[in-house]
C-alpha cells in the first residue's frame, strides 16, 4: 500500500505565507514555546481564502478539522496510529509551512506492533458526534523499522492510518496544517483518490 502522494501544487508559496500570517497575528495562541513535545492548534477554513480556494473544490470528502501541528526543535512525534484499532482517521493531507526541510516522516508494518508496545491518548476537540479522537502511540523504547519515509516539503497526502512518526531534527518549530475529511465511521480502507482531486497536481 502506498503511504504518501506528494502534489505540485502552484498556490503552496501563498498558502505558506497565508498560514505564517496568521501565526504571527496569534502567536501566543499558536506557539508554546516551553512545548517538549509536538501539539496543534484547531483552526477554521474560513480564515484562509487562499487555502478554501485550492482545497474546497477538490475534496471529495467532508471537510472535518484543520489542525496547525507544531514538532518542537530536535524532537519526534513518536510513533502512533491516528485512531485506535477500531476508529481510524484513515488519510488525511500535509501542508508544509515552515522548518520542514530537515524533518522525515517514517511509516512501520503493523504486523510488527504488538498489543504490549502500545499506549493511548485521546485528543479532545469540539467537532461531535465524538469530540476528539485517540491516538495510539508506541512505547519510546521500542525500535522499529520503516518501511517508508519522506519528508513532506509538498502538498502530501498520507496515510494516518498506519503508524508513523516523524524526526524533527531542525533546531526550529516544524510548523506543518493537517487536514482531516470524512466521516470517522467510514470503511478504514479509504484511497487518496476517494479523498480528492488531485491527478492534475502529479
Amino acid at each position: 500500500m502506498k503511504m504518501y502522494q506528494k502534489l505540485n501544487v502552484p498556490e503552496l508559496p501563498l498558502i505558506q505565507k497565508e498560514l505564517l500570517e496568521y501565526i504571527n497575528r496569534y502567536p501566543d495562541d499558536v506557539i508554546d514555546e516551553s512545548a517538549t513535545s509536538e501539539y496543534c492548534h484547531s483552526v477554521g477554513i474560513k480564515d484562509f481564502p487562499i487555502l478554501s480556494g485550492f482545497l474546497l473544490p477538490r475534496l471529495k470528502l467532508p471537510l472535518q478539522y484543520i489542525n496547525i501541528l507544531i514538532v518542537p526543535p530536535v524532537s519526534n512525534f513518536n510513533i502512533h496510529l491516528d485512531g485506535n484499532n477500531e476508529l481510524h482517521q484513515k488519510v488525511v493531507i500535509t501542508i508544509p509551512i515552515k522548518n520542514y526541510e530537515e524533518s522525515v516522516t517514517h511509516w512501520y508494518d503493523h504486523k510488527d506492533i504488538k498489543e504490549e508496545y502500545i499506549w493511548s491518548k485521546f485528543c479532545a476537540n469540539d467537532k461531535p458526534p465524538y469530540n476528539g479522537y485517540t491516538i495510539n502511540f508506541i512505547k519510546e523504547e521500542i525500535v522499529l523499522q520503516p518501511i517508508a519515509s519522506t519528508t513532506v516539503d509538498k502538498v502530501t497526502l498520507m496515510r494516518a492510518d498506519w503508524y508513523h512518526g516523524v524526526e524533527n531534527s531542525m533546531n526550529e518549530n516544524r510548523i506543518v496544517i493537517v487536514i482531516r475529511c470524512g466521516d470517522t465511521m467510514m470503511d478504514k480502507n479509504v484511497s487518496f483518490e476517494d479523498l480528492m482531486e488531485f491527478r492534475d497536481l502529479i
